[in-house]
């Protein structure tokens, strides 16, 4: 994940926070689509995260702690190149999980669920505005 996304939702909090309508930098509006895309680009990045940390802890997490399964998935799709020994002892399944996650990390989430979803088509209708509680 790009920190340019981090700063975005950062952003967004602090438009929030200070009631601010609009998410505003050095008297610039961004755009309401460019937070969806860091909003989706950051969910996406942390659920790929999440499951390549949950795919090595299942196939070794009786001989790692998960802190270091974690470091391992947070390297391998940030294509960082650090590891904590982990690597050496990788399975087949986890050597899977941890070269597909430094595949999509090196693509970006968003390029490669763009290329999955290239064939839907857009929708031409919107539904009526529904209001719930949130938090």
């Amino acid at each position: 994940m790009k920190t340019v996304v981090l700063a975005v939702l950062v952003l967004a909090v602090a438009s929030t926070f200070f009631k601010r309508r609009d998410i505003e930098l050095f008297h610039r509006r961004i755009s309401e689509t460019l937070f969806r895309h860091a909003a989706i680009i950051a969910v996406l990045y942390l659920t790929l995260v999440g499951t390549v940390t949950f795919i090595l802890t299942m196939a070794l997490g009786d001989r790692f702690d998960v802190i270091d399964l974690f470091f391992e998935a947070c390297s391998a799709c940030g294509t960082v190149g650090l590891s904590t020994g982990v690597t050496e002892s990788l399975t087949g399944v986890a050597k899977g999980a941890v070269t597909l996650g430094m595949f999509i990390g090196r693509l970006g989430p968003m390029t490669v669920l763009l290329a999955l979803n290239s064939r839907l088509q857009k929708v031409d209708y919107t539904y009526p505005e529904g209001h719930m509680i949130i938090g």
